[in-house]
């Protein structure tokens, strides 16, 4: 366990350094002004003109401009096994993440996001130009417009029963290699989730509300 290097109360944007939309990081900023870069999005940070409260990884993707921009807030972790959003993760507090710039790059990368969002018992959502996406909690209703498209993406072992799509499922097994939802809908206004095992909902951006109730509900 680690001291940790930011404390908040309320939610908290973490910027990462692969590609962004136009949206995404304002979104997120409206929802979690407070800022922290996980190593090379200082980049970003800097090229935007915003204040971090943190820039944590190994910092090897930090352009020399960052650096001297934020050398105060520089926070060097050395743990070659973990990811620089797992340095973030491991070394925040806050009671929401809400994580950009991690979905637009390499796909090694964005596999290594969605590991350590299952493996940590935080509350993120990732955020990309046309994405939110977060770990569905075991039970979870959700108010969307009717449809809106949902995606359910089994990350391993799930059972799963909804209500309110276009497609329900009752009691299904779901599996990464075997049966997934990965283009559904929404029916009724209401849609409720019950679900057993690491699975992720895909909805799109403009639904950020309705995954922080799902999320902070969960």
């Amino acid at each position: 366990m680690f001291s940790p290097i930011v404390s908040k109360s309320s939610p908290v944007t973490i910027l990462g350094g692969a590609d962004l939309g136009t949206d995404e990081l304002n979104i997120s900023l409206s929802q979690a002004p407070i800022l922290v870069a996980a190593d090379g999005g200082a980049n970003h940070a800097l090229a935007a003109g915003l204040d971090v409260a943190a820039v944590i990884g190994d910092l090897d993707s930090v352009s020399e401009a960052a650096r001297a921009a934020f050398a105060d807030d520089l926070h060097f972790v050395d743990e070659p096994d973990t990811t620089d959003f797992e340095k973030v993760l491991s070394r925040v507090d806050a009671p929401l993440f809400l994580a950009c710039g991690f979905l637009g790059g390499r796909l090694d990368h964005t596999l290594a996001v969605l590991n350590v969002m299952l493996r940590m018992n935080k509350r993120v959502i990732l955020l990309s130009a046309d994405d939110v996406v977060f770990v569905c909690p075991p039970g979870v209703s959700l108010t969307l417009p009717v449809g809106c498209r949902f995606a359910l993406l089994p990350m391993g072992d799930v059972r799963l029963t909804t209500q309110g799509l276009r497609w329900d499922l009752t009691d299904a097994a779901l599996h990464p290699t075997g049966l997934v939802s990965s283009s559904n809908e929404v029916a009724t206004p209401q849609v409720r989730i019950s679900a057993q095992g690491p699975l992720l909902i895909t909805l799109p951006l403009a639904q950020l509300f309705a995954a922080k109730a799902a999320v902070l509900a969960g």
